[in-house]
């Protein structure tokens, strides 16, 4: 027991004496290792957004089918790779400095609307699957180019629901390849109910 509340207080001073609130964003802040993490926790503002983003995230797989929970994860994973770089100094490493609070945040917030479950008229639920790619410069003149493809799916009720997803992800390889052909670029497809 005096070994657990000996660790349990070098590992508060620790967090205090870096400016790091240990009950801060979606995961314990005393035990972060990366950049990305250590800047969510060193920033309040960013790290409510993220407590946001996670209650957002399992709010919306919460009402989806296992099959629509994979293309979300997907998303996610794509997304949370992707943002420290897109916000990052350097196009070599994870650089994230305090002049970066503006990009993350407007990154946290994109992704929050993503994550909202929109009911459409016919009461089918929509959510939002997206591509998020960095892409480091080969050679040291370029710059790095960030893309993202966004379009919109609906939970599956019927056979035409799936002809509805299959056409609005359509042609997703060639839109890919043709956004790498520039340095920064973005794609999205909205899907707007007609009553």
């Amino acid at each position: 027991m005096k070994q657990y509340l000996l660790t349990h207080a070098v590992l508060s001073f620790a967090a205090c004496s870096y400016g790091v609130n240990a009950q801060a964003a979606s995961f314990d802040c005393r035990q972060v290792t990366r950049v990305q993490d250590k800047f969510i926790c060193q920033h309040e503002e960013i790290s409510k957004l993220d407590e946001e983003l996670v209650r957002a995230y399992r709010a919306q797989t919460k009402t989806l089918s296992s099959e629509a929970q994979s293309a979300v994860l997907a998303s996610q994973r794509s997304w949370l790779a992707y943002w420290p770089w897109a916000c990052s100094a350097s196009p070599i490493t994870i650089k994230l400095q305090a002049a970066a609070m503006g990009c993350v945040g407007d990154m946290y917030r994109v992704r929050l609307k993503e994550l909202n479950v929109l009911t459409l008229a016919v009461g089918r639920a929509s959510y939002t699957v997206s591509e998020y790619r960095f892409l480091a410069p080969k050679a040291s003149d370029e710059t790095a180019a960030t893309h993202t493809t966004s379009f919109p799916q609906v939970a599956i009720n019927s056979a035409n629901d799936v002809s509805l997803n299959a056409w609005m992800a359509r042609d997703l390889n060639k839109w890919r390849t043709v956004l790498d052909n520039d340095s920064d670029s973005e794609l999205t497809v909205a899907l707007n109910a007609v009553t």
